[in-house]
C-alpha cells in the first residue's frame, strides 16, 4: 500500500509534523511504503509543471494523508492553495457546471490538525471543525473516503507532541495501512444502509395504518 504525506505548514519540525510523522511512522510499521510531500518546500502552484508533477505522483498513492494546523479556523494557505491547484485532479467539472468525483476517486485519506486552544474549548466551540469540514468538502466530491483523523490541542508553548498523542497517531497509522479506510467505509454503509431501511419500513408503516410519523402528513 502506497501513502503519501502532505505536510502544509511553514514549521517542518512543528507539532503538525510531528503527528503526520508519527502517522507515517505507523504505516511503515505496518507494512506500507510512505512518502513526504512539504508543500512549502516543493509545491508552487504558480507552475503548472509542478501541479502535473504532483498531480501525477498523488495519483500511484493509495491514501493520502493531510497535515495543516488549524489557522483563523481552518486549513493553512499552502493546504488551501493545494486543494485549489489541484482541483482538475480531484473532481471533474460537467457540461453543467457540477463537480463528480474524478483521477483520486476510491482512495482514502487521513486528517490531521492542530490548534491553541485547549480540547475542552475546541469541544464547545469547534476551533478545528472548519478545518476538517474544509478537507472533507474536497475529498467526498473526490469520491474518497475518509479513513481516519486525529487533532492535537492545547499547542500554545507546546514543543513536542505528547507520548500519548503519539501513540495514537501510530495507530492511527497502522490501521490505516491495514485496513486502507475499507472497514471504516463499510461500517458507514451499512448504517447508512439500516437507517434508510428503517426510515422506510416506518413510513410505510404509518401509511398502512393511516397515519404517518412524519409531521408533513400530521391532521
Amino acid at each position: 500500500m502506497k501513502i503519501i504525506g502532505i505536510l502544509g505548514t511553514q514549521n517542518q519540525k512543528g507539532l503538525t509534523a510531528q503527528l503526520l510523522d508519527e502517522v507515517l511512522r505507523g504505516a511503515e510499521l505496518a507494512g506500507a511504503e510512505t512518502s513526504l510531500i512539504v508543500l512549502e518546500e516543493t509545491f508552487d502552484p504558480t507552475k503548472q509543471e509542478e501541479v502535473r508533477r504532483l498531480g501525477k505522483k498523488l495519483k500511484q498513492a493509495d491514501c493520502m494523508i493531510f497535515a495543516t494546523p488549524t489557522y483563523f479556523g481552518n486549513v493553512s494557505g499552502s493546504m488551501k492553495q493545494f486543494f485549489d491547484h489541484l482541483r482538475d485532479y480531484f473532481v471533474h467539472l460537467t457540461s453543467k457546471g457540477e463537480n463528480i468525483p474524478h483521477l483520486f476517486k476510491g482512495k482514502s485519506y487521513v486528517s490531521i490538525t492542530s490548534c491553541y486552544k485547549g480540547a475542552f474549548e475546541n469541544t464547545l466551540a469547534g476551533i478545528t471543525d472548519a478545518t476538517f469540514n474544509q478537507i472533507d468538502t474536497v475529498m467526498s466530491q473526490a469520491g474518497m473516503h475518509r479513513a481516519g483523523e486525529i487533532v492535537l490541542t492545547g499547542t500554545f508553548q507546546m514543543e513536542e507532541v505528547p507520548a500519548k498523542k503519539r501513540e495514537e497517531a501510530t495507530a492511527l497509522g497502522k490501521k490505516t495501512c491495514r485496513t486502507g479506510g475499507k472497514r471504516r467505509i463499510y461500517i458507514e454503509t451499512l448504517f447508512t444502509a439500516i437507517w434508510y431501511a428503517c426510515c422506510v419500513n416506518t413510513d410505510c408503516y404509518g401509511d398502512s395504518k393511516g397515519t404517518s410519523s412524519s409531521p408533513l402528513y400530521s391532521s
